[in-house]
Parts: structure tokens; sequence; C-alpha cells
């Protein structure tokens, strides 16, 4: 049976669906992290049942894997940008730091939820049993391919392949522009610096690039 005109298939408006109830439970946890997720919520953000939810998602744990994976695949993509071969490894990094800022302040929540459950892990010695929390395996996915291309870059740039001197830069960078701190109101309350300013997160991104390359 055809659909009727104008209507879409089926299939096209199940994904559309699918797609919507992801985009609503990102909202939320880019806003709040998961801590304190809720379907319920959900359902009213993206104005269906819950049924439907359900339907699309076996649990609230396999809704809150499949958002994360959206959003950390993204940031896997702005990593991708250190691969590039027509710029200078350079003007390359200052356009991953950009693009890597502009995807964190969209969904906050979302990486800094991440980052505290690692750190959680490290306090606990590591153990991930025992109904404690484990970070989003598309996050550590976006890690590791994401330091590769970062490392890569780095080393091209100051022109080693010393791996303690790249692996440093490379930490101090993602430090830089990736601690739940410099993501959350404290830099504005402490310091007056709203990161949400243009001109501000320029001067930010030129002082990340000086201490990343050791370049004034």
């Amino acid at each position: 049976m055809k659909p009727a005109p104008g209507k879409p298939p089926r299939d096209a408006t199940r994904e559309r669906t699918r797609e919507r109830i992801v985009a609503a439970a990102l909202e939320i946890i880019g806003r709040e992290g998961v801590q304190g997720f809720t379907v319920r919520r959900v359902t009213e953000a993206a104005d269906v049942n819950l049924a439907l939810v359900n339907y699309h998602f076996r649990s609230k744990q396999a809704l809150v894997d499949e958002t994360l994976a959206h959003y950390f695949q993204g940031i896997t993509k702005v990593f991708e940008i250190l691969d590039g071969v027509d710029a200078p490894p350079e003007a390359k990094l200052r356009r991953f730091i950009e693009e890597y800022l502009k995807n964190l302040f969209a969904y906050p929540g979302a990486f800094t939820s991440q980052i505290l459950i690692m750190v959680e892990q490290s306090t606990l010695g590591g153990h991930g049993g025992g109904g404690r929390r484990a970070p989003s395996r598309a996050f550590l996915a976006m890690l590791k391919e994401g330091t590769s291309r970062l490392k890569a870059c780095l080393g091209e740039l100051l022109g080693t392949d010393d791996e303690s001197i790249v692996g440093l830069r490379a930490v101090q960078l993602l430090t830089n522009i990736a601690h739940p701190m410099f993501l959350t109101g404290f830099p504005k309350t402490l310091f007056h610096l709203d990161f949400h300013n243009a001109a501000i997160r320029e001067k930010y991104i030129d002082m990340a690039m000086e201490a990343a390359t050791g370049r004034r």
C-alpha cells in the first residue's frame, strides 16, 4: 500500500520522530548533564508520549547512550579538521579550537557530565562495577581518536616527534579548552568573563594557541 500523496513514507516518519526524541534529550543533557535526566521530561520536550519513546528506545540508558553518541560523533568530526592537508598546522589547530569550543558551549552539560564521571572513576580507583557510573563509549572513542589527531598536528606544528613533548602540549591544550569549570558560570561569577562573548572567546583562543605552540 502506497502512502497518500504528500504524506512521507512510514519509515521516514519514524526516523524523524526518533531524531526529534534524541534532539530533545540532547537539549536536556546539554544543559544539565545526565544526572537527573528523565524520560518524562523528554516526552514533554519532544511532544511525544511515553509509549513512543519506549518503542524507539528500550530503556532510559539506551536513549542516553544514543544521545551522547550523536553528540560526540559530531565532536569527532571537529577533530577531523586536524587531518586537513590544505592548510598549515597552525591554521588547522586554531580552526579546531574554534569549532571545538562552539560545540562544547552549545551543550556543555553533555561534556562536563562525562568528565566528572571519569574523575569519579579515578577517585574510586578506576573500577566501574558496583553500580558506579561509566563514561559513554562514544565519549571515550572520541577522546581516543581525537587525541591521536591532535598529537599528530602538534608534532607537525612543533617540528618534533618526541612523544612526551607532544603529549604534554596536548594535555595542556585540552585542559585549557575543556576543563569543567571553564564550561560553567564560574568564570563570569569570579572574573566577570563571559565566554559566550565572541571577543572574550577570541582572546582566550589566542592564549590557548600561545600555550600550545609556545609562540606569541
